[in-house]
């Protein structure tokens, strides 16, 4: 009895293991969702093969296992593509280790991962929502167990047997408390997660307009120069509403912020997938046109400038009321640091202030600032590479 006790222990503490480790790939901070997901498929896959390597033998063919409940945790709490992968594995391993119980354990297997996906559909929203997860993880460990019984389906003798000897009892069992203590250890580091990740974007993020925020932006741009061929380019573009403390005072506050939001979202639809738009200020703006050929540069900058120049915003009178901007722009190589782009931005927007052209309506005057390392141009200094 106490070697019974000890193989059942041993089971879940190899579940919780897989459902760590599994927390563990999600909060890695890098490499693309879909890779991680694929890695905890793995990581239960594995679990589920080891199961069936240490299984509690109840009689001459019949053994106990929680191959069902690494597919159920994997599909139920993961999702698809890792239930997919932890199914995969254990149909794959179940086949090499043969004997007359392949075909009930491969279709008892098929049947987890279909009723947890069922289950996952059904439940998914609500969990999502941290609302009534012990029903639910009751739920999902009663889909597992009723998939056992899909698989006893091909031998009546296997069923008789399985319930003389308590078989589907303590598979039940099994389930049941797995999927209770561990899916609500699993969920509690999803959201542990989920809550990193938010704090770590709220960091990162302007909170009135959703722009990044300075810091965001750095960490952005860092991220693209590690990844960007050594000839890449970007486009910088420094925006600044003009007379934004006089707008303020002579409308309020309130209408002030109605007057950031807009312009943000103006950058936000003047920049593509992987382009950059930040707050960087009170009232300025910088966006980063990422892997743009310097022949490119006019054209693109002539783009923005249009989608910007019609900001406005509505008054408490109901007016629109334009809002007029003053744009710098320079093209830099990816190997240059972004605050050498910003500054000669910035030194082309304020001349412009300066002159009384502001970007917008003078565009055609605005020749864009130069920074390539090894290379002198009429608007920049040399860099080193």
């Amino acid at each position: 009895m106490l070697a019974d006790l000890i193989v059942v222990l041993n089971q879940f503490g190899l579940v919780s293991i897989c459902s760590l480790l599994a927390g563990a790939v999600i909060r890695c901070g890098t490499g693309p969702e879909k890779l991680k997901m694929a890695a905890v498929g793995v990581v239960f896959g594995l679990g589920c093969c080891a199961a069936m390597l240490s299984p509690l033998r109840l009689e001459d063919g019949v053994f106990f296992d929680l191959r069902s409940l690494f597919i159920g945790l994997s599909t139920g709490l993961f999702g698809l593509v890792p239930g997919l992968l932890t199914l995969g594995f254990g149909i794959a391993f179940r086949l090499e280790l043969g004997g007359a119980g392949v075909e009930p354990g491969v279709t008892s297997m098929l049947g987890t991962w279909v009723l947890c996906l069922v289950w996952r559909i059904a439940f998914g929203p609500t969990l999502r929502q941290g609302r009534g997860a012990v029903p639910a993880l009751v739920m999902l460990g009663a889909a597992m167990s009723l998939s056992i019984l899909a698989g006893l389906l091909h031998s009546p003798d296997l069923i008789i047997r399985a319930l003389r000897n308590g078989f589907i009892g303590w598979l039940m069992l099994g389930d049941m408390v797995g999927a209770v203590f561990l899916g609500t250890l699993i969920l509690g580091v999803l959201d542990t997660i989920s809550r990193e990740k938010t704090f770590s974007r709220l960091a990162m993020t302007d909170p009135l307009t959703g722009l990044l925020n300075r810091r965001g932006l750095d960490t952005a741009y860092e991220a693209w120069q590690q990844g960007a061929h050594s000839r890449a380019g970007a486009l910088i573009v420094t925006i600044d509403i003009d007379a934004f403390k006089q707008f303020n005072d002579e409308n309020g506050h309130p209408l002030g912020d109605k007057a950031l939001i807009a312009v943000a979202d103006a950058i936000r639809d003047s920049l593509r997938d992987g382009d950059l738009g930040a707050r960087i200020g009170g009232d300025e703006f910088l966006m980063v046109v990422r892997d743009v050929a310097p022949d490119d540069s006019r054209l693109i900058r002539s783009r923005i400038h249009g989608t910007l120049a019609e900001v406005h915003v509505a008054t408490r009178t109901g007016d629109r009321r334009p809002i007029r901007l003053s744009i710098g722009s320079s093209y830099i190589l990816a190997s240059a640091p972004l605050r050498d782009g910003s500054n000669l931005s910035d030194q082309q927007m304020y001349r412009e202030k300066r002159r009384g052209r502001a970007s917008l309506t003078a565009e055609e005057r605005s020749a864009d600032s130069t920074i390539a390392p090894g290379r002198e141009t009429p608007e920049a200094p040399v860099l080193a590479e």
